[in-house]
């Protein structure tokens, strides 16, 4: 009877023993996540605080220069566009580009209709004369690149347009030198947590 109580009590004190441990544990675990709790609050008031202090765009908005009429003006005279969006160093080089391909596609349509006539007059004359096939080939030569140089001057103009375009929206784009980034940590018992944090 004895050894039976003893038993007994040894293993109330045991069951009474892991309980209190499993309390203890659940109260740290409690405080552990209270702390990260209170931890995640400030920062998610930092974080809170610093979108609050960012400006607020407007809602009714207008951007300073239009897309369509910097397209436009791209499609009237490449390098005009690039004016307008104040793009000033891009505007010579499609005034370059422009005019070099109008004088490369002018240039080569002349030379195609020199070498033109002069094939048909020389097939008219002796229609087995052996210099045909070379003057063909300087017809077909001053033929393709008249129109290599028309396909460049498209481009040109496609490529000013978009550019302009592109200029015109991103005119009113804020570029200041009011740029921030920070690094936030975050500290609890058992982990170091950090937070990048950009303002502009």
């Amino acid at each position: 009877m004895l050894k039976k109580n003893t038993y007994f009590s040894f293993f109330f004190f045991f069951l009474c023993l892991c309980n209190a441990n499993e309390l203890c544990f659940a109260q740290n675990e409690s405080i552990n996540t209270n702390d990260s709790i209170k931890v995640q609050d400030s920062s998610f008031k930092q974080l809170q605080d610093i979108i609050v202090k960012q400006p607020i765009k407007e809602k009714n908005f207008e951007m300073t220069k239009s897309p369509l009429g910097a397209i436009w003006r791209s499609i009237v005279l490449p390098g005009w566009g690039q004016i307008y969006v104040e793009n000033y160093w891009k505007a010579p080089l499609f005034f370059s580009a422009f005019g070099a391909c109008i004088y490369l596609t002018l240039d080569n349509h002349f030379k195609f209709i020199d070498a033109s006539d002069i094939y048909d007059r020389t097939k008219e004359k002796n229609p087995n004369d052996p210099m045909l096939p070379i003057l063909k080939n300087r017809r077909e030569f001053y033929r393709d690149n008249r129109d290599q140089s028309a396909f460049f001057l498209v481009g040109v103009y496609i490529i000013a347009a978009i550019d302009a375009y592109v200029g015109a929206h991103l005119y009113d784009f804020d570029i200041s030198d009011d740029f921030s980034l920070k690094i936030v940590p975050l500290i609890n018992n058992d982990w170091v947590q950090f937070q990048l944090i950009i303002s502009w």
